[in-house]
């Protein structure tokens, strides 16, 4: 179902969500650790529970 996600953009993205929050709630670096670390199944779980459109995330391959 999530075969075409581009999953290095979504990490990073996630990443910079989380970071942007380190000032106000320290604990927010535990998740940046997590989302480096886990699988791609996981990584869909956690953005979808911040409502990220995973939608923004397809990779389209392109018709020739």
């Amino acid at each position: 179902m999530y075969d075409n996600i581009d999953f290095k953009k979504l990490r990073y993205d996630l990443k910079i969500y989380y970071g942007s929050a380190i000032i106000v709630t320290p604990i927010d670096i535990m998740n940046i650790i997590e989302i480096e670390r886990c699988s791609n199944e996981r990584l869909i779980e956690i953005a979808l529970k911040n409502k990220f459109d995973l939608e923004d995330y397809k990779k389209y391959q392109k018709s020739r």
